[in-house]
């Protein structure tokens, strides 16, 4: 699926006509996060989306911005206030749905292993627990850093190969002496969430370099009790999941009492400094061109 060739000097108008306002998100309260993805999505989500919009955040994401693996909007339908320039990904399905937030200029569907876009493109790139889901992730760096401008960011969050320790349900089969269940809940577990690249921090850190990227970020976020807390309540999302199936987006109903109530009680796994984590936050940069 291409793209007009007119469309990348809209994207390079868009740039200069900004100016003073070059960024599309406004930094609020890491509570607040969660107030508002309680709104859409069920608690386990909500928890893990509210963290990595924290972390996210404390970015400068300069314009033009491409939202890749960006699904059906639903990070960007919270974080962002205006519209991202461009949102790639490989489902046309969650295009048509991610059209429906209007959160986005230009929606296309692409492969982050070939994407449509002129060299020096984009000045900031995000993926959000989006990589762990591609086979060949290393063609996807080249990729990402091809149509990157020199001096632009790669952002993006990614699950760890760490995992696994920190699930809340193998523990609780353990003890409850069902050792085979509990042995083989990870992989199903990887199975349902269709993850292809689970990598470890190291591996991450050198395919990057490989790539060209020099790294300006890197840390362990969502702690082993969030994660713990993402897994146990997992079995309460299948309601809204099932929406997603029937109406291409995740519906859940919360009365506002309910949603200060969760807020009050869960808002301490989004406040808390991490010190380890299941989950990597990265910031990479394209080096700028030398003079």
């Amino acid at each position: 699926m291409g793209i007009p060739e007119i469309y990348y000097d809209y994207l390079e108008a868009e740039t200069k006509i900004v100016r003073g306002k070059k960024t599309l998100y406004k930094k609020v309260d890491p509570r607040e996060y969660l107030r508002r993805y309680l709104e859409v999505t069920p608690l386990s989500l909500a928890v893990q989306r509210s963290i990595e919009a924290k972390h996210i955040s404390s970015v400068r994401l300069e314009k033009p911005i491409l939202d890749l693996g960006c699904g059906f909007g639903e990070f960007a339908g919270v974080f962002f206030e205006g519209k991202v320039e461009v949102g790639v990904d490989i489902s046309k399905k969650e295009l048509k749905n991610a059209q429906k937030t209007k959160k986005y200029k230009k929606l296309v569907q692409a492969d982050a292993k070939k994407l449509p876009f002129k060299n020096n493109t984009f000045k900031t790139i995000i993926a959000v627990s989006t990589l762990e889901h591609i086979e060949n992730v290393n063609e996807a760096f080249l990729e990402v850093f091809r149509v990157l401008t020199p001096g632009g960011r790669l952002v993006f969050t990614v699950n760890l190969d760490r995992i696994d320790i920190y699930l809340f349900w193998p523990k609780i089969l353990k003890k409850i002496g069902l050792r085979n269940l509990a042995d083989s809940y990870p992989n199903f577990y990887h199975e349902v969430f269709k993850h292809k690249s689970l990598w470890g921090k190291k591996k991450w850190t050198e395919s990057l370099k490989k790539a060209g990227f020099k790294i300006e970020e890197l840390r362990e976020i969502f702690s082993p009790e969030a994660t713990a807390h993402f897994d146990r309540f997992l079995i309460t999302a299948w309601p809204s999941q099932l929406a997603k199936l029937i109406i291409g987006r995740r519906w859940v109903w919360r009365p506002r009492w309910f949603r200060e109530w969760l807020v009050a009680r869960y808002s301490w796994l989004v406040e808390r400094e991490e010190k380890e984590g299941s989950n990597l936050f990265v910031v990479a940069v394209k080096p700028a061109r030398k003079s």
